[in-house]
C-alpha cells in the first residue's frame, strides 16, 4: 500500500528525519486571488527539546507518496512560532509561514503615481519600492492607462485592488510579485496547468458540490463611463458566455469608470467573476502534490449534474499523522453540461 511522504527544509537544513518523527499534522493552503499561500506544521513537543527556528527563515515543504516521489507544495517564509501545552496534556509547537516575508516592504504603504504607462510599467515600480520585483502573465501586462496612482495603499493591497479592477489575479510568490487573467488557467509562473481529475473508486474520497447557482448568473456585463470629447455617458457591454441555466439580467458596474479602456477592464473583470461563481463546491482527493489553483478538475462517477470539469479556486494540502495525505480542492465556474442530469425519464 503506498506510503505518504514528505520533505521539509528549515533555514536551509533538511529537517525531514525530525519532524517525521513528532510530525502531529501539516497544512498548506494555496487559493486564487489571495496575496499568497500559507503553510502550518503543527509538532509533538512533549519534552520541550525541540530547537525553536526564527521568525524569518525559509521554509520549503515538499509531499508526496513513496512509489512516486515527492512535488514541491510550499517554498516560504516563517512568519510565525506558537507553542502551546496543559498540565498532563503534553506540549506541540506550531510553525506557520507565508509564501513572501511579512516583515519586509510589501505592507508599507506607497504614496505615487505614473503618468500614460502601462500596468506591467507601474507596478513593476510600485515592487520596486516595496523592494521586490512584478511580473505580468498573459494581456495584462500591456494594459495601458493616462493615469495610475498608489493612494497610501501597500503593495500588496494595490496589486489585489488593481486585479479586481481588470478581472485578474495577484500573488506574491518570493520577493516576486505576479499577476495574471482570471479562469485563463495559468500558474503563477505563467505556464498553462494540467488537470487534476477526481475518479470516484479511484482517488476521489469526498465532494460537496452545487453545479448550478442563481444568483451570479447574468446575460452580459455592463459598465459605463463619461467621453468629454462626445459630451455624454457612454458604455462598453460584454456578453457572459452562457452555461446553464440563462438570465437576462445585466451586471452593471457600481462605479463609473474614467475611459472607454477602464469600462472596458471593468466589464471584463464583471463578466470573469460571473462565470466563475455560477456553480461550485469542493472535493477531497488522495493527496497530490500537482494540484494548483487556475487549473481544471474533471469529477467523474459522483452522479449525473455533478460529473464535469471545473476550475480550482483553492487547494489545501493536509498530512496528518492516522488519517494520512489529502488534498482538498475548492472548485468554481462549472463547464459544459454540468449541472444539467440529460436522463431519460423513462
Amino acid at each position: 500500500m503506498p506510503q505518504a511522504i514528505f520533505q521539509a527544509f528549515v533555514g536551509g537544513n533538511a529537517v525531514s528525519e525530525s519532524f517525521n518523527q513528532r510530525l502531529e499534522s501539516l497544512t498548506v493552503t494555496d487559493k486564487a486571488g489571495t496575496t499568497s499561500d500559507a503553510a502550518s506544521v503543527t509538532l509533538d513537543d512533549s519534552d520541550g527539546c525541540l530547537l525553536m527556528p526564527g521568525v524569518g527563515d525559509p521554509m520549503t515543504l515538499n509531499l508526496g507518496w513513496d512509489i512516486s516521489g515527492v512535488g514541491l507544495v510550499f517554498d516560504g517564509i516563517i512568519d510565525t512560532i506558537r507553542s502551546a501545552g496543559t498540565h498532563g496534556g503534553g506540549r506541540t509547537m506550531t510553525i506557520t509561514a507565508k509564501g513572501f516575508d511579512p516583515k519586509g516592504k510589501a505592507k508599507e504603504p506607497l504614496e505615487f503615481h505614473k503618468d500614460d504607462a502601462s500596468l506591467q510599467d507601474f507596478m513593476s515600480e510600485a515592487a520596486g519600492k516595496a523592494g521586490l520585483t512584478f511580473k505580468a502573465h498573459g494581456s495584462v501586462g500591456s494594459i495601458q492607462r493616462p493615469y495610475w496612482s498608489a493612494g497610501t495603499e501597500s503593495f500588496i493591497h494595490l496589486g489585489q485592488r488593481i486585479a479586481n479592477e481588470i478581472g485578474a489575479q495577484f500573488k506574491i510568490h518570493g520577493t516576486v510579485g505576479i499577476m495574471y487573467p482570471k479562469n485563463a488557467g495559468l500558474a503563477v509562473s505563467g505556464a498553462a496547468l494540467t488537470g487534476i481529475t477526481a475518479l470516484w473508486g479511484d482517488n476521489l474520497i469526498d465532494w460537496d458540490i452545487s453545479p448550478v447557482l442563481a444568483r451570479p448568473r447574468f446575460e452580459r456585463a455592463r459598465a459605463r463611463f463619461y467621453d468629454p470629447n462626445k459630451a455624454k455617458w457612454m458604455e462598453k457591454i460584454i456578453e457572459i458566455q452562457p452555461q446553464g441555466p440563462s438570465s437576462s439580467a445585466t451586471h452593471t458596474h457600481r462605479i463609473t469608470r474614467a475611459d472607454d479602456g477602464e469600462a472596458q477592464e471593468a466589464a471584463t473583470q464583471n463578466q470573469r467573476s460571473s462565470e466563475r461563481e455560477r456553480g461550485g463546491g469542493s472535493v477531497t482527493i488522495v493527496g497530490n502534490p500537482a494540484a494548483q489553483p487556475e487549473g481544471s478538475c474533471t469529477v467523474i462517477g459522483a452522479r449525473h449534474g455533478i460529473d464535469g470539469t471545473y476550475k480550482i479556486e483553492g487547494v489545501e494540502h493536509t498530512l496528518v499523522r492516522g488519517s494520512g495525505y489529502r488534498t482538498r480542492l475548492d472548485l468554481k465556474h462549472p463547464e459544459g453540461d454540468v449541472g444539467s442530469d440529460n436522463r431519460s425519464n423513462n
